[in-house]
């Protein structure tokens, strides 16, 4: 695991570079003057919007077959996020992470307790691969470090299917997304068993029928009865 200290410093490097050798001086929000990639004022809005919500699993029987994770956790909605996200994920602006970084390390440390004390013993981080880009594992790597003061240990337990080859994100029709969802994912670790009776808490940056999350759940029920998942993403569409 990369320290957080490291992960900082080649993030605000990164930002200083943008903003100083591209001369981009403009909050990404707004479009008014500022040295910050996102100014002073959207950035507390932004933490005014942000609030750790909970859905149960019941909340999307309606769409899936069967649902597979037992709890389903939120921070924004994706209309407050999604220009965020888009900037971070799918424009290479490293630069833009660090302030996901800001708002994660801001979230009322009882809020984190809520989510990650749990009567199951094991407590085990990871996150949905991505096809193509790294910035989503960078969110999910920062979120990792900042975890990390729970003594949650950060597994990757999935590698994507290459044979499905669809990208999830560009797909619109809700019933489609379920159904490119199913084998999107490979489980990579040998030693699942040892998770029996625990915990894992599964990562995502967005989730809009939940179908990602749920695919990668049952690939783990299948193979070890008795645990517990939880889901945590940014953006809930």
């Amino acid at each position: 695991m990369i320290s957080k200290k490291i992960i900082n410093f080649m993030v605000v490097s990164y930002l200083k570079f943008y903003k100083f050798v591209l001369f981009d001086n403009r909050c990404i929000f707004c479009d008014y003057f500022s040295l910050d990639s996102i100014c002073s004022t959207c950035f507390e809005d932004l933490k005014q919007k942000m609030y750790l919500r909970k859905l149960p699993k019941e909340y999307f029987e309606k769409e899936l077959e069967k649902v597979w994770f037992d709890n389903f956790y939120f921070l924004f909605s994706y209309s407050d996020f999604y220009k965020m996200l888009e900037i971070s994920k799918f424009h290479n602006r490293l630069d833009v992470l660090v302030y996901v970084s800001r708002l994660i390390s801001s979230i009322d440390e009882k809020i984190w307790n809520d989510v990650c004390k749990g009567v199951f013993n094991t407590k085990v981080f990871t996150f949905i691969p991505n096809h193509e880009k790294i910035n989503n594992y960078l969110i999910s790597l920062l979120l990792a470090n900042w975890l990390s003061k729970y003594n949650i240990e950060i597994v990757n337990l999935f590698a994507v299917n290459f044979k499905k080859k669809r990208l999830q994100h560009l797909i619109k029709d809700r019933k489609e997304r379920i159904l490119n969802a199913k084998d999107k994912f490979i489980l990579n670790y040998n030693n699942i068993q040892r998770l029996e009776n625990g915990r894992i808490i599964i990562f995502d940056d967005v989730s809009t029928t939940g179908s990602t999350l749920n695919e990668a759940s049952k690939l783990i029920k299948e193979k070890v009865g008795n645990v517990k998942i939880d889901c945590l993403v940014i953006a809930k569409a």
